[in-house]
Protein backbone atom coordinates (compact mmCIF):
# COMPACT_ATOMS: atom_id res chain seq x y z
CA UNK A 1 0.00 0.00 0.00
CA UNK A 2 2.94 2.56 0.68
CA UNK A 3 4.63 1.90 -2.65
CA UNK A 4 0.83 3.05 -4.16
CA UNK A 5 0.99 6.16 -1.82
CA UNK A 6 4.00 6.90 -2.82
CA UNK A 7 3.76 6.79 -6.68
CA UNK A 8 0.51 8.47 -6.19
CA UNK A 9 2.44 11.53 -3.79
CA UNK A 10 4.71 12.18 -6.80
CA UNK A 11 2.00 11.72 -9.55
CA UNK A 12 0.55 14.92 -8.27
CA UNK A 13 3.47 16.68 -7.99
CA UNK A 14 4.60 15.94 -11.28
CA UNK A 15 1.25 17.09 -12.63
CA UNK A 16 1.23 20.20 -10.49
CA UNK A 17 4.58 20.84 -11.64
CA UNK A 18 3.35 20.55 -15.18
CA UNK A 19 0.76 23.01 -14.77
CA UNK A 20 3.21 25.74 -13.43
CA UNK A 21 4.93 24.86 -15.89
CA UNK A 22 2.45 25.68 -18.36
CA UNK A 23 1.38 28.43 -16.85
CA UNK A 24 4.03 30.55 -17.10
CA UNK A 25 4.98 29.40 -20.69
CA UNK A 26 1.50 30.34 -22.35
CA UNK A 27 -0.71 32.62 -19.43
CA UNK A 28 1.71 34.44 -17.15
CA UNK A 29 2.51 37.84 -17.14
CA UNK A 30 0.03 38.86 -20.00
CA UNK A 31 -2.49 41.50 -20.12
CA UNK A 32 -5.24 39.68 -18.00
CA UNK A 33 -3.19 37.57 -15.55
CA UNK A 34 -1.71 39.41 -12.58
CA UNK A 35 -0.16 38.27 -10.15
CA UNK A 36 1.93 39.86 -6.77
CA UNK A 37 4.84 39.11 -8.76
CA UNK A 38 4.10 41.51 -11.43
CA UNK A 39 6.49 44.24 -10.26
CA UNK A 40 8.89 42.59 -7.88
CA UNK A 41 12.74 41.09 -8.70
CA UNK A 42 11.35 37.31 -8.76
CA UNK A 43 9.65 38.08 -12.47
CA UNK A 44 12.73 37.78 -13.62
CA UNK A 45 13.08 34.64 -12.67
CA UNK A 46 9.37 33.68 -13.13
CA UNK A 47 8.53 35.40 -16.44
CA UNK A 48 9.87 33.24 -19.69
CA UNK A 49 9.51 36.52 -21.69
CA UNK A 50 12.79 37.53 -19.78
CA UNK A 51 14.03 34.86 -17.87
CA UNK A 52 16.05 33.12 -20.73
CA UNK A 53 18.12 36.17 -20.54
CA UNK A 54 19.07 35.21 -16.95
CA UNK A 55 21.94 32.36 -18.11
CA UNK A 56 23.57 35.04 -20.60
CA UNK A 57 23.10 38.43 -18.01
CA UNK A 58 24.39 36.78 -15.05
CA UNK A 59 27.72 36.51 -16.05
CA UNK A 60 28.78 38.45 -18.83
CA UNK A 61 32.34 38.35 -19.80
CA UNK A 62 32.78 34.94 -17.96
CA UNK A 63 33.12 32.65 -20.54
CA UNK A 64 33.10 29.29 -18.19
CA UNK A 65 30.86 30.94 -15.73
CA UNK A 66 28.07 31.48 -18.62
CA UNK A 67 28.60 28.11 -19.92
CA UNK A 68 28.47 26.23 -16.32
CA UNK A 69 24.66 28.71 -15.92
CA UNK A 70 23.77 27.77 -19.77
CA UNK A 71 24.36 23.99 -19.24
CA UNK A 72 24.33 21.61 -16.40
CA UNK A 73 23.15 24.68 -13.97
CA UNK A 74 20.75 26.20 -15.81
CA UNK A 75 17.72 24.90 -13.79
CA UNK A 76 19.08 27.79 -11.58
CA UNK A 77 18.24 30.46 -14.30
CA UNK A 78 14.36 30.41 -14.48
CA UNK A 79 11.40 28.94 -12.83
CA UNK A 80 10.76 26.72 -16.42
CA UNK A 81 14.17 25.11 -16.15
CA UNK A 82 13.56 24.31 -12.46
CA UNK A 83 10.46 22.97 -12.68
CA UNK A 84 11.61 21.31 -15.36
CA UNK A 85 14.88 19.72 -13.18
CA UNK A 86 12.19 18.85 -10.87
CA UNK A 87 9.69 17.33 -13.16
CA UNK A 88 13.07 14.77 -14.48
CA UNK A 89 14.57 14.11 -10.99
CA UNK A 90 11.45 12.78 -9.43
CA UNK A 91 10.95 9.31 -11.29
CA UNK A 92 14.25 8.58 -10.01
CA UNK A 93 13.76 9.40 -6.44
CA UNK A 94 10.47 7.48 -6.73
CA UNK A 95 12.69 4.59 -7.80
CA UNK A 96 15.32 5.33 -5.17
CA UNK A 97 12.25 5.28 -2.45
CA UNK A 98 10.84 1.67 -3.67
CA UNK A 99 14.27 -0.05 -4.66
CA UNK A 100 15.80 1.73 -0.91
CA UNK A 101 18.98 2.44 -2.93
CA UNK A 102 19.35 6.17 -2.81
CA UNK A 103 22.38 5.50 -5.86
CA UNK A 104 19.29 5.22 -8.14
CA UNK A 105 19.55 9.05 -8.35
CA UNK A 106 23.33 9.04 -9.83
CA UNK A 107 21.07 7.72 -12.88
CA UNK A 108 20.34 11.16 -13.20
CA UNK A 109 23.30 12.16 -13.73
CA UNK A 110 23.05 10.09 -16.92
CA UNK A 111 19.67 11.39 -17.91
CA UNK A 112 21.03 15.11 -17.72
CA UNK A 113 24.66 13.97 -19.31
CA UNK A 114 23.01 12.51 -22.39
CA UNK A 115 20.61 15.31 -22.68
CA UNK A 116 22.70 18.28 -22.86
CA UNK A 117 25.28 16.76 -25.12
CA UNK A 118 22.50 15.79 -27.61
CA UNK A 119 20.52 19.11 -27.32
CA UNK A 120 23.94 21.14 -27.42
CA UNK A 121 25.75 19.60 -30.30
CA UNK A 122 22.81 18.76 -32.62
CA UNK A 123 20.94 22.38 -31.88
CA UNK A 124 24.19 25.02 -31.57
CA UNK A 125 23.07 28.63 -32.61
CA UNK A 126 23.50 30.12 -36.14
CA UNK A 127 25.08 33.33 -35.01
Amino acid sequence: METIIVILCFAIFLGLVKWIQDTLSFRAFTKNWKTPFDNSKLKNWLDPKVSWKNKHEWFKGNKVLTWLISNPFVFITDAWHFLEMLRNIAPYIVFAILAKNFWVIFLFTVHVVIFHLLFTYTNKRVK
